[in-house]
């Protein structure tokens, strides 16, 4: 999962950080992707996380894709 990936990538980086705001931001954004990933029920029927988002996007960005194409192929 992606959120856990960041996290790796989030504690790696921590050390490195100078700036002790920052490096307490990055603690605990890391701390809330550990904790509480998002994650929604759809009434027990299904669950809407990170790759059901994901995939909605590519989708939407796919079909403008074809959207613009069809357009500029009809100008002409």
């Amino acid at each position: 999962m992606k959120s856990r990936r960041t996290r790796d990538i989030l504690f790696a980086m921590k050390n490195t950080i100078q700036n002790a705001e920052l490096k307490e931001e990055v603690e605990q954004f890391s701390l809330q992707l550990t904790q509480r990933p998002l994650e929604f029920s759809l009434c027990g029927f299904m669950t809407l996380d990170y790759s059901l988002v994901q995939g909605f996007l590519q989708q939407v960005t796919t079909y403008l894709i074809l959207l613009i194409h069809y357009k500029i192929g009809v100008q002409k």
